[in-house]
């Protein structure tokens, strides 16, 4: 029986593993991209709330100072 030196199957058994790593690396990046993308997106704000933020940061005025004029 022809016996392979230890070091020529540990580097073997290494590539082995570092190939099946990387591609579960790749299965994983695919993966959060696809929930990413399956995630709701959060709504955009009200036009009449980008006004008041507006006019608050150019005013100085809290937003509570707005809605009580």
């Amino acid at each position: 029986m022809d016996q392979q030196p230890v070091g020529t199957i540990l580097d073997h058994l290494l590539k082995t593993y570092d190939e099946a790593i990387n591609e579960l690396r790749g299965e994983v990046a695919e993966l959060r991209q696809e929930v990413h993308r399956a995630r709701p997106q959060a709504p955009a704000p009200r036009r009449a709330t980008l006004r008041i933020r507006d006019v608050c940061a150019r005013s100085g005025l809290s937003q509570a100072t707005i809605y009580r004029l």
